[in-house]
């Protein structure tokens, strides 16, 4: 098996179970608020923590399926000045260049979320006592999937293959 087919095999793999993990922690967000609101309004002894789950759940899934996002190609462009380019040598180049800014962003997101994560390493959330090291570790490994999803699609297109 080539390195390209195999990166991308990889990148198909994780982008599955990324997507799939996403759909249960926002069905957990969902409960977690459905819950809040139960206990809030029918009940009138609202959680204390159902509101900090909530958002550490709806962090994850958000940034998650935005490296999903990268995988498929699904986030927002203005394709305009690539369509004016001259060439189709030019139109590859230049989206091989914005996969290419696209894993340097997602190396960016991998070092400043783990400076993040050791600056907050001691850290526990007001409401639950988790350590925000969970919330805050989200960044390192959505950008290292961002990062494998952009080389994955960088790899493609210079291969000649479908980038989606």
């Amino acid at each position: 098996m080539s390195v390209v087919k195999y990166v991308d095999l990889v990148s198909k793999g994780v982008s599955k179970v990324s997507a799939a993990v996403a759909v249960i922690l926002t069905a957990g967000f969902l409960l977690s608020l459905l819950a809040q609101v139960f206990f809030r309004y029918a009940l009138n002894d609202p959680l204390s923590w159902s509101e900090e789950i909530a958002m550490f759940l709806f962090v994850w899934a958000v940034l998650l399926l935005s490296s999903v996002g990268v995988r498929e190609g699904f986030h927002i462009r203005l394709s305009f000045f690539i369509d004016s380019l001259p060439s189709d040598r030019w139109r590859s180049a230049m989206e091989g260049m914005i996969e290419l800014t696209i894993a340097g962003f997602g190396i960016f997101v991998v070092e400043a979320g783990l400076r993040l994560v050791d600056l907050t390493w001691d850290n526990t959330s007001a409401a639950t006592g988790y350590p925000v090291q969970y919330l805050y570790s989200v960044a390192p490994v959505c950008g290292a999937l961002i990062v494998l999803h952009a080389v994955a699609r960088l790899l493609n297109r210079l291969a000649g293959r479908e980038t989606t």
